[in-house]
């Protein structure tokens, strides 16, 4: 599936997180090895949800500058999805 398939409707929370697992893993650090691990996340799941990654932002769930917080986000953002 590539992104212009890919559409709220046509995939379920968890298939989302898988796509922005598999994203950030094979593509995004792929390109950018100096990313951090919860950047990578935190600018490849902003791509797709960029309202919902906003809202995020600043709370104890924002894993852009802490790695150990991509769970948490993860975990977040499914609930928002």
């Amino acid at each position: 599936m590539n992104d212009k398939t890919m559409t709220r409707e046509n995939l379920t929370a968890d298939q989302w997180i898988e796509v922005i697992r598999k994203k950030e893993a094979n593509e995004y650090r792929g390109r950018h090895p100096e990313i951090r691990y919860g950047q990578a996340i935190f600018t490849t799941a902003n791509k797709y949800f960029p309202n919902w990654c906003k809202m995020i932002t600043n709370t104890d769930d924002d894993c852009f500058y802490r790695n150990d917080l991509v769970p948490n986000f993860l975990e977040k953002l499914r609930s928002l999805l």
